[in-house]
């Protein structure tokens, strides 16, 4: 059996599409923890899977974008660029640090990596570690000639 961790982000639209398949892995008899850089151990732990408390970050996670303060942000197109520009591309050498530490620590067989942990790929490169990611995206399946202010985005970085 092997061991396997889940580096995930700390929304609940990237938690849920990987409770399912962290579950069937361990009903595999396969060791799973989640971990993640902030606390989501009442969801995790609610699940039926180990929470790794480790702190992966060295700032604290915003708060939670939902409901009327997500519709407000990704209304405001600047705002918004600059909210996913921060998010994809402000990574700090010390937070793949941490990353790294966490993984020389744990030791996993492979890690699933959340596609917007990037600090995570990062430093599973870094180690050489045999890592997979796992899209909670529907943007893989839209039509080519769909277009939002948040498809622009991302298409410029």
């Amino acid at each position: 059996m092997k061991k396997i961790s889940f580096l995930i982000l700390p929304e609940k639209g990237h938690i849920n599409p990987y409770i399912g398949p962290a579950q069937a892995l361990q009903e595999l008899g396969h060791t799973v923890s989640i971990a993640s850089i902030g606390d989501i151990s009442a969801q995790i732990e609610k699940a039926g899977l180990k929470f790794d408390r480790t702190i992966l970050s060295t700032k604290e996670p915003t708060q939670p974008m939902r409901g009327k303060d997500l519709v407000e942000l990704v209304s405001n197109k600047l705002a918004m660029k600059t909210w996913i520009k921060a998010l994809l591309l402000d990574i700090s050498q010390e937070d793949v640090n941490k990353h790294m530490t966490w993984i020389k620590t744990q030791k996993p067989d492979v890690l699933v990596i959340d596609p917007l942990a990037y600090a995570a790929v990062i430093a599973a490169e870094a180690t050489d570690t045999p890592w997979v990611s796992m899209s909670n995206s529907l943007k893989p399946v839209l039509e080519s000639d769909v277009k939002s202010d948040l498809l622009e985005t991302l298409g410029e970085i």
